[in-house]
């Protein structure tokens, strides 16, 4: 069950808002890269929220007055936009898409900005789980025998870590989630986050 979940766009907007809430209070000071290693994902926000009530700045308003309370309360950014792996049609994701860098942050303020959002309204999501799929398996082979299934496969058998792999990367659904409806033209943001093979 657990992998179904993972990939359900209602985790998937509350898992990118939580990101974006994390990756703010650390750049806002109130949080430092230390303090976020022990305390569980409620502690966290708990703490976070604390410390954006005495913060008077944007971020502190935009955490303290929308963004937690949103995740509390599980109003969560909707989806704008959907680009499925059949629609990357052999154009590579860019790097800067997959992890929480400046230029992912700077990429979904301007999408805001163009769709008269404030910073942070729009969050981009492009889940990475490689290990999700992999095997380690005891088979009882027909013949005699118990042979492991890994990622190495077994002869004879269907190659079900190839299986597993191209299964990955179908499933996978890049979205752009925002806390307001909006339009975005599909093709520019496919020229802006992806290259060519």
């Amino acid at each position: 069950m657990f992998r179904n979940v993972y990939w359900h766009h209602g985790v998937r907007a509350a898992s990118a808002l939580y990101k974006r809430i994390v990756y703010e209070a650390v750049h806002a000071g109130m949080l430092t890269r230390e303090e976020l290693v022990g305390p569980t994902d409620e502690e966290l926000i708990y703490e976070i929220s604390r410390r954006a009530e005495t913060l008077e700045s944007d971020v502190g308003r935009r955490l303290s007055d929308r963004w937690i309370p949103s995740l509390k309360a599980r109003e969560l950014p909707k989806r704008i936009m959907e680009i499925t792996a059949a629609e990357l049609d052999g154009r590579v994701i860019q790097e800067w898409v997959l992890k929480d860098s400046q230029e992912k942050r700077a990429f979904e303020d301007r999408l805001a900005e163009e769709l008269e959002l404030e910073s942070g309204e729009i969050v981009l999501d492009f889940p990475v789980k490689e290990s999700m799929f992999q095997l380690d398996l005891l088979i009882k082979r027909t013949r005699g025998g118990v042979e492991r299934l890994d990622l190495s496969g077994v002869s004879g058998l269907i190659d079900l870590p190839q299986m597993a792999g191209s299964l990955y990367a179908a499933t996978r659904v890049l979205r752009i989630f925002a806390f307001k409806k909006r339009t975005l033209n599909k093709e520019r943001v496919l020229e802006e986050i992806t290259c060519t093979q």
